[in-house]
């Protein structure tokens, strides 16, 4: 049978392993990224919630944040959430998804597993992200403005594809870990704002290794669950899907990693919110502005990407950064948007507070053949200053994404504003280095033990922290 299912299993399993040094290159940038938001959010609450029910569950051969070996499930599970704990991990625009969130914790967990090198994983990563891009050309817009979040869907798929490629699967195999994968796909943008928008991360990587392991294993599985009837296209993409023509010619020529590249995230919050956010600082910059000087702000950006941002009154730090209005009060205030800022003392700074109401978001129609975030489709940031003055700028591009990239340094700072509260500078300085030279490792121990490495306020070791009351 040649459907989309065979046709993107067999490429999973047949491409060569050796890819051009751009594409190891993002994708050893992605592992770095990645695991830096891995451990800035194995603090946050969701994480810690999460890992207590898994400490229920035994032990394993897998490290995950906090401290814990357990079994590779729950290890992928517990560092996804992780991952996307903060939203400060990468995303892209083929899928509309965080892709990183689910593939690097998913192959972490399995290449700890089964032993398997850095090079290896790093070959997983670009295969899965591949066949994650692939169905995403075929169902995105329309599947993301349905309500679906496409971190969770898709993210299922690319991980099962992932994971079957590091196993080393057959075609048919690959093609049942794929199947397998259509009835874990599940996750709705309604969850934005909660604790299980980053849950969605980290089941999506659990439900990659177990579709890889169940296809492994010898369970069968349908082969139309992508293009035929009842399937992925036309359940969770409907008649306005694009569907697989284009995306199926396009696979792997070239690579979606090259094609399309990752945004590594500047700030952490929303993505939908970056490109307001650097055009007001770069507004601030330019005209020395004070916050006390404004009238009032306006944000006008495509109505998809404005409906996300559904928090304008924002109470939590999961909201404030669902929240245009908190984040552009919060970077005209501080002249930058950090992970302090969403500590419950920072959420509630006064000048923040009362500069949120001055601040409101518009929106426009964005074309429905557009693709996520385009330039052809820019924001708009407009300030009114009490003096009468007008600002305005428009940004197209999307910071940290292919067209404006994070320099080496920009990514290391980012890394150590992740790591270094957690595990300790030393620490993190050596985690730096072994995740340069990511695709050189035998094996993944020099990256997974700092997962154990962690410290308290006062720089002394510390066990896994206790769950928050409420």
């Amino acid at each position: 049978m040649d459907n989309a299912l065979t046709r993107i299993a067999n490429w999973v399993a047949e491409c060569p392993m050796h890819h051009d040094s751009l594409a190891t290159r993002r994708a050893r940038v992605a592992v770095q990224d990645t695991v830096a938001c891995m451990l800035a959010g194995s603090r946050a609450s969701v994480t810690l919630r999460t890992g207590q029910v898994i400490d229920a569950w035994g032990s394993g051969p897998c490290n995950a944040v906090g401290g814990r070996r357990v079994a590779a499930p729950w290890a992928a599970l517990l560092n996804g959430t992780a991952a996307h704990a903060l939203d400060f991990d990468d995303y892209d625009f083929p899928a509309v998804s965080h892709p990183s969130a689910v593939l690097v914790p998913a192959l972490v967990a399995l290449a700890e597993e089964i032993g398997a090198s850095g090079g290896a994983m790093l070959d997983a990563y670009v295969v899965g992200y591949e066949a994650m891009a692939c169905v995403g050309k075929a169902v995105n817009m329309a599947h993301y403005e349905r309500g679906w979040h496409s971190t969770a869907t898709l993210g299922t798929l690319g991980a099962s594809a992932a994971c079957a490629r590091l196993l080393r699967l057959d075609g048919d195999a690959c093609a049942t870990a794929l199947s397998i994968a259509t009835s874990m796909a599940a996750g709705f943008k309604s969850q934005f704002g909660t604790m299980v928008k980053p849950l969605h991360a980290g089941l999506a990587a659990k439900n990659g290794i177990l579709a890889a392991r169940l296809a492994q294993s010898g369970i069968t599985a349908s082969k139309t669950t992508l293009d035929g009837p009842g399937s992925i296209l036309t359940l969770l993409g409907g008649a306005t899907a694009p569907g697989f023509d284009r995306a199926l010619a396009e696979l792997g020529a070239p690579l979606a990693i090259e094609q399309f590249g990752l945004v590594t995230k500047r700030f952490p919050t929303c993505s939908y919110t970056h490109r307001a956010i650097a055009g007001l600082l770069r507004l601030r910059e330019l005209h020395r502005i004070d916050p006390v000087q404004v009238e009032r702000i306006e944000a006008e950006l495509p109505d998809r990407n404005a409906q996300v941002l559904a928090y304008p009154h924002a109470q939590t730090a999961d909201q404030a950064r669902f929240s245009m209005q908190f984040c552009l009060a919060n970077a005209l205030c501080t002249g930058d948007v950090l992970e302090s800022d969403f500590l419950p003392d920072a959420l509630g700074r006064t000048e923040v507070r009362d500069l949120m109401p001055r601040i409101t978001l518009l929106h426009y129609p964005a074309d429905p053949n557009g693709t996520d975030s385009s330039p052809e489709e820019p924001d708009h940031v407009r300030v009114w200053l009490k003096s009468g003055v007008q600002l305005e700028i428009t940004i197209g591009d999307v910071p940290g994404g292919p067209s404006s990239p994070l320099s080496e340094k920009e990514l290391s700072v980012k890394l150590h504003q992740c790591v270094d509260p957690v595990i300790g500078v030393l620490s993190a300085v050596e985690l730096e280095l072994t995740l340069g030279r990511f695709a050189q490792l035998p094996d993944l121990s020099a990256v997974t033990r700092h997962f154990h490495h962690l410290i308290d306020d006062t720089g002394c070791a510390r066990q896994a922290a206790p769950v928050p009351r409420d």
